[in-house]
């Protein structure tokens, strides 16, 4: 059902592609939030590349075992949001 069920060289290949695609797009969901000015993911220390800081242990056992989860939520404030810079 999940990743788990798939064979060891696809697991070997799929595992760190998914890792890096979800801290790449958490990571960018800090980084649009930072430039827009919530300095929210940037006080919680989300705004780098490091996986243990975006992955959620429940989501993260679900994903593998179940075939869907979640990394972290990012907490956007909608009042610190000062302009737009795009």
């Amino acid at each position: 059902m999940g990743i788990a069920s798939l064979s060891l060289e696809l697991q070997l290949i799929l595992v760190p592609t998914i890792l890096f695609a979800l801290t790449f797009h958490e990571y960018a969901h800090a980084r649009v939030a930072y430039l827009l000015g919530d300095y929210t993911s940037y006080y919680q220390n989300r705004m780098n590349l490091n996986p243990f800081n975006h992955l959620d242990p429940f989501g993260t056992f679900a994903l593998y075992f179940l075939g869907f989860g979640h990394p972290f939520r990012h907490h956007l404030k909608m009042s610190k949001l000062f302009y737009l810079r795009l």
